[in-house]
């Protein structure tokens, strides 16, 4: 994943973090570098960076690292689908939301988590055992209880 001339500045620090991510065996850094993986910042560069967001995502997730870090980088699906910017004002969609691999990618992380056994969806989804889910939490992860849902995300 080499930087090109135009690449924007936030583009430019997505790479630059996935390679520091990618590329160490450092326990210390991967718990560091993963309460920044924030799925917003992926999805608002588009589908030219699926690819390094699966690999950085997917070194999270790798069997040499801590629990810490692999819940971590699960409950970053939790942040991204209450993310603001689905949002004009906190309950109305904005027009201009399309969809796009990312979105995709995280749909399908979610109904992954969602058929897992019971625990891991109270774990995970905990908002949703107290109380209803925001319109967001639908859009992304499919409803309540592993309900699907039409929206095309």
């Amino acid at each position: 994943m080499q930087e090109n001339e135009d690449d924007n500045e936030n583009v430019q620090a997505l790479k630059a973090y996935a390679r520091l991510v990618i590329n160490t065996k450092n326990a210390e850094i991967l718990e560091s570098a993963v309460p920044s993986f924030e799925i917003s910042e992926w999805y608002k560069n588009g589908d030219q960076l699926l690819e390094v967001f699966l690999a950085v995502r997917e070194r999270f997730l790798a069997t040499d690292t801590s629990f810490r870090v692999k819940e971590t980088a699960q409950q970053q699906l939790a942040y991204f689908a209450d993310w603001r910017g689905w949002t004009q004002d906190g309950w109305t969609w904005r027009d201009n939301i399309e969809g796009n691999a990312i979105t995709r990618s995280c749909r399908d992380q979610c109904k992954a988590l969602v058929e897992q056994s019971y625990g891991s969806h109270q774990q995970f989804f905990s908002a949703w055992y107290s109380s209803p889910p925001s319109i967001h939490s639908t859009a992304i992860c499919g409803g309540r209880h592993g309900a699907t849902s039409t929206t095309q995300v």
